[in-house]
C-alpha cells in the first residue's frame, strides 16, 4: 500500500525500545553538540547542555498529508488523453518497485538503512569529524530524513510558500537538527518499508519527474517493477544531483554515476563480480529509452481544444474548489482520474473529416471545426478544428489557442453566424404556433416594411427589408416544408412576417442557444437567416434537442472525477428538461429529414435515416448541423465532412431511427388546382404559381368559344385537388377554325364534280343493303347475338393480354439491341446499357441475377433511369443487381418509385390518362439507394449536367429528377461543343423535358417510366405511355429528328402492389 498520511498503522513499540530510543535521542543530541552544531554553539559542557535543550524543544511529530500527484484526463473508454502535474508523479506501492531498484537505493544512500532509528550516529560522527577538521562539510542524511526533507518541501510547494521553499533547500544546521527529530518521530509511527515506500514515491529524478515510477517511465520507458541491475543502478545514482547524472543531457557522467552504485552494490555484496562487469560495459546511452513527459492539453492531439475545455470546467466549476486557485491547485497535484464523455473513434474520425476538408497549411487560412453531441444527455462525443492547440502568445502561424467550437466564456472566439441552419428554430416556431409543414407561403422576392414584424420584446426601424434567394429569382407560392428542404430564404421571412420575432428568440433560448459573446440573440427580421454569431457546440446541442423529442439536455464533458483514495467528485451533470413539445420537434425533424432526402442536402446520406440542415453565411462560410438520432454534428465546414464523420463515426453501429411521431405529420404537400379556364395565359399563369403550380403550355387548339391566348382547359382539371409543385399542363386557344375553302365544302370544283354529287358509294341513304341495319336492331332480332358474341370476343382477348402479362412477359427478360446515329461520322461505335424500372423486392432473385448477368456485355457506359425500388427493404437488392455493372462508368436518375413505395390501382386506369402524381406510398429509402451508387463513381444527374469519360470519350450528360412527380428543373446551360455527343436522361418522358434536351443537342434521350407503354398488347404495342408522350414511341428507339430511347425490365404485372 502506498503511504503518505498518518493513516498508516503505527509501528508498535515496548517499553524497553521507548527507553531505548529516549537514551538513543540524548546521545544523538550530545552527538549534535559536538558535530553539526559546533560552528553554531561553540564547545564545552555549557554548550552541550544547551543544545539538547535545543534539540528537546523542536518539534517531534508532522502531519505528512498526501504528496502530490499527476492527473489524468481519459477518453470515455479510459485510455490516456493528457496529464496535468507540477510534480509528475504516480505513486505506487513497493511491492511494484523490483527489488534490485530498492536495495540499490539503500546502498548508495544509507546503506544502515535498517539498522538505525531515522539518525544514524555513525555518519553524523563521520560529518563532525570531518567538518571540525576544517574537510569538506559531509552530510549524513539517512532516507527516513531525505523523506522529511522531500514531505516538507512538497507540502511548502502545494501551500505556494516560497520563503519555506528557499529556507529548506538552504544548508542549515538548525534545519538539519529539526528533520533529524521528525525522522526520529517518524520511524516510531511507520514500519522501515514503508518509510523506504514513501521516499522512493517523493524523491526527484530531473526535469520535474517525481518518484521511481515516473523515472522509469521517463528514462527507460518501463514500470519500476520491470527495472534491472543497471536499470535501478542508473535511477539510484541520479538521487543526489539530478541535473548533473541526468542521462539524456549528461549520458557520460551519467554512466559513471552508474558504476559508482554498481560499485558500492558489490563491496556490500548485493551483486557478483560477474554481475557488475556485465553491468557496468553497457553504454548508458545504449541503455536508455526516453519517453517525452507529457503535461497539459498540448500533449492531446486532435483532442486538444476539447482537453482545453475541460480544464476551463474545472477552474469555474464549484465542485473542484472554493476558487479558482484551489481548483487549479487541485488539478495540477491533486491526482485526479477524470473521465470525459469523449468517444476516441469518433473524435478521430472527426479529425480526419475537418483536415481532408480544410488542411491545417491551407493557405487561405481557413478555420474549420467540428463538434458532435450525444441527443438526450448533453456528452460531448468529439471535438475537434483544422488548428493545431498552442496556448504560447508566440505560437507559429497556423496554430491558436482559440476553441472555435466553443463560446468566449470557454475559451472560443466570438462565434459565427450560423447561416440558414438558424432557420429550425423558425420552424419549430411556426408549429408551435399551429402552423403546418404543407402550409404555403410566398416565396417571391418582395419587401417587407419594418411595421410588418411583430416584435413584442422590442421596436424595429429602419428601412424596408428585401430578402433575397441565392439563385436570384422568384420561388412563388411553396410550402413551408419546401422552403425548408430548399432552403427558400424568401419562405422564410414571409413565415416569420406572420410570427412574434421575439418568440423565434424564445424558441432559441429554449433551446440553449445564446451569441458566443454571452450577449441577447439581436432580434431583426435578418435574425432568422442567421446573422447572429454563435458556437457550433451550442447549435450543435441545440439540433440535439429535435433528435431527443423536445428534450433539451446542458452540455456534458466530464463523465467521473475521482480522487487518489476512490472518492468520486461531483460531477458537473447535465441539466435536462423538455423545452419543446414531442410533437412540434418530431415536426422538424420530418422536415429536416427531407433536406437530406431531397432538399440542399440530398448528396449527403449516410446511408440511415438522418436530417440535417445546412447553411451558407454572409462571409461565404459554409456549415452544417447533421442529425442522427444517437449523434448530431455541428460545424463550420460544409456538408461532405459531415457525411465522412458520419459515415465512419457510426461504423460497426446499429442503425437507430427518429421517434415514430414523425410519421404523424403529412409530408406530401397537396391543393386545389385553380380554375384557369378562359383566363389570358399570363394572368393563369400567374394565378397557378401563387398557389404553388408550375405550369407549362402543352398545346395549342382552335376553339370557337375561348378569345386567343386564353386557357381553354388544364391538366389536371381546375378544381382537383393533386400535390403542390405539380407541373398544370395549359392548351391555348388559337381562336375560331379559318372557313375551309370551296372545294373542302363540297362546291364546285370547276370541273363539275361538287362534293354532293358524287358515286354512289359516298351516299349513305341509298347505298347498298349493308348500310341498313334497322331491321338487325328490332327485339328478337339477331343484333344481340352480335352483342354477345362482342362481349365474349373481348373477355377472350382480355384473357389473353392478362394471361401473357401474367404469365409470360412479367418473366421474359429481353435484351433489346438497338443502333443509332449519334456520334460524329467514323468514330467508333459506344455501347451504352440502358436500365430503368426493376421495381424490385428483396424476393425477385430472377431480376437480379438477370441484371447482374448484364456485366457480360462490357458496356463502354451504364444509364439508369429509375424506378429501381418497390419495397422498403430493397436497396440492397438493386445494389446487389447492379453489382457487377457499377465497376464501369455510369450514370443515374431517380423515379417516382425510389422516393416513394408503389400503390395498388387498377391497370386499365392508364386508358384514361397517366397514373395520378398524388398517389404515393410510403417513402423509401432513397439516399441509401444514390449514396450506394456514388461510393462507385457513379453520376448523378438530377436536375443537372455533367461530364464522364466513357470508352475514352467525354460525353455530356444531362438530366432531370423524376417529371412525373414534378421534381425536374431542368439546368438550362448549353450543351459543351467539346464532347463527343450529349445525352438526356430522364425517368418519366415528358415532352417538355425531351423537347427541352433535344433543342438543348443531346443527340439520344433515355428514359423509363412508361414500362414498355404500360397497357401492351401483344401483337400491336403500347396503348398508352403514363405521360403526355404519344404512345408509338412507348417502347423501343424511335426516331424523327431525335432519338428516343424508354427501357424497361418489368412488364405488366397484376399481382405486384403497383398494379
Amino acid at each position: 500500500m502506498v503511504s503518505g498520511s498518518p493513516s498508516h498503522p503505527k509501528k508498535p513499540m515496548s517499553v524497553g525500545s521507548g527507553l531505548a530510543a529516549y537514551l538513543g535521542v540524548s546521545a544523538l543530541a550530545g552527538v549534535l553538540v559536538a558535530g553539526l552544531a559546533l560552528p553554531v554553539v561553540g564547545t564545552g559542557a555549557s554548550a552541550a547542555n544547551s543544545s539538547v535543550g535545543f534539540f528537546d524543544s523542536l518539534p517531534g511529530d508532522m502531519d505528512i498529508g498526501s504528496m502530490s500527484q499527476q492527473s489524468r484526463l481519459l477518453y470515455r473508454d479510459g485510455s490516456t488523453m493528457a496529464t496535468f502535474y507540477y510534480e509528475n508523479r504516480v505513486l505506487v506501492p513497493l511491492s511494484n518497485v523490483a527489488p534490485i531498484m530498492r536495495q540499490a537505493v539503500i546502498a548508495i544512500e544509507d546503506w544502515r538503512f535498517y539498522e538505525h532509528s531515522g539518525a544514524d550516529p555513525r555518519g553524523i560522527i563521520r560529518a563532525a569529524v570531518n567538518n571540525a577538521l576544517g574537510r569538506d562539510t559531509q552530510g549524513a542524511s539517512t532516507l527516513t530524513q531525505q523523506w522529511i526533507r522531500n514531505v516538507l518541501l512538497d507540502q511548502a510547494r502545494s501551500a505556494g510558500d516560497e520563503e519555506e521553499i528557499r529556507r529548506l533547500l538552504t544548508p542549515d544546521e538548525g534545519r538539519k537538527v529539526r528533520e533529524i527529530k521528525l525522522a526520529i518521530a517518524a520511524e516510531k509511527e511507520y514500519t522501515k518499508d514503508q518509510i523506504l515506500e514513501n521516499y522512493l514515491n517523493i524523491a526527484l529524478f530531473g526535469n520535474n519527474q517525481y518518484g521511481v515510477q515516473t523515472a522509469s517511465q521517463r528514462y527507460l520507458s518501463k514500470n519500476a517493477d520491470a527495472l534491472n541491475l543497471q536499470d535501478a543502478a542508473l535511477l539510484a545514482g541520479m538521487i543526489q544531483s539530478p541535473s548533473r547524472y541526468d542521462p539524456i543531457r549528461h549520458p557520460q557522467i551519467a554512466q559513471e554515476r552508474r558504476n559508482t552504485v554498481l560499485k558500492r552494490m558489490l563491496v556490500l555484496k548485493i551483486i557478483t563480480q560477474e554481475q557488475y562487469d556485465k553491468a557496468a560495459a553497457i553504454p548508458v546511452a545504449q541503455q536508455i529509452k526516453p519517453t517525452k513527459p507529457s503535461n497539459g492539453c498540448s500533449q492531446a492531439g486532435s483532442a486538444a481544444f476539447f482537453c482545453d475545455y475541460v480544464t476551463r470546467i474545472i477552474s469555474s466549476d464549484p465542485a473542484f474548489g472554493e476558487n479558482a486557485a484551489e481548483r487549479q491547485r487541485l488539478l495540477y497535484r491533486g491526482g485526479l482520474t477524470i473521465q470525459t464523455t469523449l468517444d476516441r473513434q469518433k473524435q478521430e474520425a472527426a479529425y480526419n473529416s475537418v483536415t481532408q476538408a480544410v488542411e491545417p497549411s491551407d493557405p487561405s487560412g481557413a478555420a474549420a471545426s467540428l463538434v458532435s453531441v450525444q441527443p438526450g444527455t448533453g456528452r460531448i462525443v468529439a471535438m475537434t478544428q483544422n488548428r493545431a492547440y498552442d496556448p504560447r502568445t508566440n505560437a507559429p502561424p497556423g496554430t491558436t489557442a482559440i476553441n472555435y467550437n466553443v463560446d468566449a466564456a470557454h475559451g472560443g472566439g466570438n462565434g459565427f453566424q450560423t447561416g440558414s441552419t438558424f432557420k429550425p428554430f423558425t420552424l419549430a416556431t411556426w408549429l408551435e404556433s399551429g402552423h403546418t409543414l404543407t402550409e404555403l407561403v410566398n416565396a417571391n422576392q418582395i419587401g417587407y416594411p419594418m411595421r410588418s414584424f411583430k416584435t413584442s420584446c422590442t421596436q424595429l426601424g429602419g428601412p424596408v427589408y428585401r430578402p433575397g434567394n441565392s439563385e436570384g429569382r422568384d420561388a412563388g407560392y411553396i410550402s413551408a416544408l419546401q422552403a425548408t428542404y430548399n432552403s427558400v430564404n424568401t419562405g422564410y421571412v414571409n413565415m416569420a412576417s406572420k410570427l412574434d420575432l421575439c418568440k423565434i428568440r424564445d424558441t432559441a433560448n429554449k433551446l440553449g442557444v445564446e451569441r458566443a459573446d454571452g450577449q441577447d440573440i439581436t432580434v431583426t427580421p435578418a435574425m432568422v437567416l442567421g446573422t447572429n454569431e454563435i458556437a457550433p457546440l451550442t447549435m450543435a446541442n441545440a439540433f440535439a434537442t429535435f433528435a431527443a423529442d423536445g428534450k433539451y439536455c446542458t452540455p456534458v464533458a466530464i463523465e467521473k472525477t475521482t480522487t487518489p483514495d476512490g472518492m468520486e467528485l461531483k460531477k458537473p451533470a447535465a441539466e435536462c428538461k423538455e423545452v419543446l413539445s414531442p410533437n412540434t420537434a418530431s415536426g422538424v425533424n420530418a422536415a429536416l429529414q427531407q433536406v437530406v432526402q431531397r432538399g440542399t442536402g440530398r448528396r449527403l446520406g449516410i446511408g440511415r435515416p438522418a436530417a440535417g440542415k445546412t447553411g451558407t453565411t454572409n462571409l461565404r462560410r459554409l456549415r452544417i448541423n447533421g442529425v442522427y438520432r444517437s449523434m448530431v454534428y455541428g460545424a463550420t465546414i460544409a456538408g461532405p465532412a459531415w457525411q465522412r464523420y458520419m459515415r465512419e463515426a457510426l461504423q460497426g453501429t446499429e442503425v437507430t431511427h427518429f421517434s415514430k411521431a414523425t410519421q404523424n405529420w403529412d409530408l406530401v404537400e397537396r391543393a386545389k388546382v385553380p380554375w384557369v379556364n378562359g383566363q389570358p395565359r399570363d394572368v393563369a399563369i400567374g394565378r397557378l404559381a401563387k398557389s404553388g403550380f408550375p405550369s407549362y403550355v402543352a398545346g395549342e387548339e382552335h376553339n370557337d368559344s375561348v378569345p386567343p391566348g386564353h386557357v381553354i382547359r388544364t391538366t389536371p382539371t381546375g378544381g382537383s385537388t393533386t400535390r403542390v409543385g405539380r407541373s398544370v399542363g395549359l392548351y391555348i386557344s388559337r381562336g375560331p377554325q379559318a372557313s375551309p375553302s370551296p372545294s373542302e365544302n363540297g362546291e364546285d370544283d370547276g370541273d363539275g364534280n361538287g362534293g354532293g354529287n358524287g358515286d354512289d358509294e359516298n351516299r349513305g341513304d341509298n347505298g347498298s343493303d349493308e348500310n341498313r341495319g334497322d331491321n338487325d336492331q328490332r327485339p328478337g332480332g339477331g343484333g344481340n347475338e352480335d352483342v354477345w358474341r362482342g362481349i365474349g370476343t373481348m373477355a377472350a382477348a382480355g384473357l389473353g393480354v392478362f394471361g401473357y402479362a401474367a404469365g409470360y412477359e412479367v418473366r421474359a427478360f429481353q435484351l433489346r439491341r438497338v443502333s443509332a446515329a449519334v456520334l460524329p461520322a467514323g468514330e467508333r461505335p459506344l455501347r451504352i446499357l440502358h436500365i430503368s424500372d426493376m421495381h424490385l423486392t428483396p424476393r425477385r432473385r430472377e431480376t437480379i441475377e438477370w441484371v447482374a448477368g448484364l456485366a457480360a456485355l462490357e458496356p463502354d457506359l451504364v444509364v439508369n433511369t429509375g424506378d429501381n425500388l418497390a419495397h422498403l427493404d430493397a436497396v440492397p437488392s438493386a445494389l446487389e443487381a447492379m453489382g457487377p455493372l457499377l465497376d464501369r462508368p455510369g450514370a443515374f436518375v431517380m423515379g417516382s418509385n425510389d422516393y416513394y413505395g408503389p400503390l395498388k390501382s387498377n391497370p386499365l386506369r392508364y386508358l384514361f390518362g397517366d397514373s395520378r402524381e398524388d398517389a404515393v406510398g410510403p417513402p423509401l429509402p432513397v439516399n441509401d439507394l444514390i449514396d450506394g451508387m456514388l461510393r462507385h463513381g457513379w453520376v448523378d444527374v438530377n436536375n443537372r449536367r455533367d461530364r464522364l469519360v466513357a470508352d475514352g470519350r467525354i460525353l455530356e450528360l444531362v438530366g432531370v429528377d423524376d417529371p412525373h412527380l414534378g421534381r425536374d428543373n431542368y439546368p438550362s446551360q448549353r450543351a459543351a461543343d467539346d464532347v463527343a455527343a450529349t445525352l438526356g436522361v430522364t425517368h418519366a418522358p415528358y415532352l417538355r423535358v425531351v423537347d427541352a434536351m433535344i433543342a438543348d443537342g443531346a443527340g439520344m434521350v433515355l428514359a423509363g417510366h412508361t414500362h414498355g407503354g404500360q397497357v401492351n398488347l401483344p401483337g400491336y404495342g403500347p396503348l398508352v405511355s403514363n405521360c403526355d408522350l404519344p404512345p408509338r414511341y412507348a417502347k423501343g428507339l424511335h426516331r424523327w429528328s431525335w432519338a428516343l430511347h424508354p427501357s424497361r425490365l418489368s412488364g405488366w404485372r397484376a399481382r405486384r402492389k403497383r398494379h
